[in-house]
């Protein structure tokens, strides 16, 4: 069905897609979270959000107390709210869904300074504050105006950047210059929680432009029950 949004995936991921169905071509979801099966899927829960270009997942913290980087006793009860956006470069929709939706949900996502929140992914936003401020070719008034938007909502939910700036994500195919619309922001609650936040070039797949983005978060997640199985392939047929 080419209305259809399927991601490839294996038996060791749980794909999560967006909460709301297709009804035209126009319409495809452009967002998409995996879940690795290591982790108890009774810690994780989807919440539901209205466009399918925005995938949420919600972990519920162990109570576990883990060292920070302040050398104090963090406890990290609470939630870890984790949302796959990617807005359109033609028009700021989802970042207004977002905001209304954090409006709606705010008891359930940010509920105390325990409850942290990650947006992760493309933004299509230049700005100097991420954006190599070399590349003033990016920076129109156009450009900045429909970045303000998004820098409004930054500040609004205290969020920060933990993507340090000027660490291009995407390598334009024609003219090969590079420049930065993906982004990683999180609540600053959660900024002792980011061990590190930097991309990888050499791991880029083919047939691509983007460059993957690998953030270290230091939580505590309870682990799926693992099951023994038989091993067929050890048995001794003859016997």
């Amino acid at each position: 069905d080419p209305k259809t949004f399927k991601t490839r995936s294996n038996s060791r991921f749980t794909v999560i897609y967006p909460s709301v169905s297709s009804s035209s071509l126009q319409e495809r979801a452009r967002s998409a979270i995996l879940v690795n099966n290591r982790i108890n899927s009774n810690c994780w829960q989807q919440i539901p959000f209205p466009s399918r270009d925005v995938t949420v997942i919600q972990f519920n913290l162990s109570q576990e107390g883990i060292p920070s980087f302040r050398n104090e006793q963090s406890l990290t009860q609470g939630t870890l709210t984790l949302v796959n956006i990617y807005n359109d470069c033609n028009h700021s929709n989802t970042l207004s869904q977002l905001n209304s939706w954090i409006r709606t949900h705010r008891a359930t996502v940010l509920q105390n300074e325990h409850s942290h929140m990650f947006w992760c992914g493309d933004f299509n936003r230049h700005h100097p504050l991420w954006d190599d401020s070399r590349d003033t070719h990016l920076f129109t008034t156009q450009a900045l105006a429909a970045a303000r938007e998004l820098l409004t909502l930054l500040a609004r939910y205290n969020m920060i950047m933990a993507l340090p700036g000027a660490i291009p994500t995407l390598e334009h195919s024609r003219t090969k210059k590079w420049s930065r619309p993906d982004n990683v922001f999180c609540t600053d609650s959660a900024e002792d929680l980011v061990i590190r936040c930097e991309t990888g070039p050499a791991l880029r797949p083919v047939c691509t432009d983007h460059v993957p983005i690998f953030i270290s978060i230091l939580v505590s997640l309870p682990k799926a029950t693992v099951h023994e199985r038989r091993n067929f392939r050890m048995a001794n047929w003859e016997t």
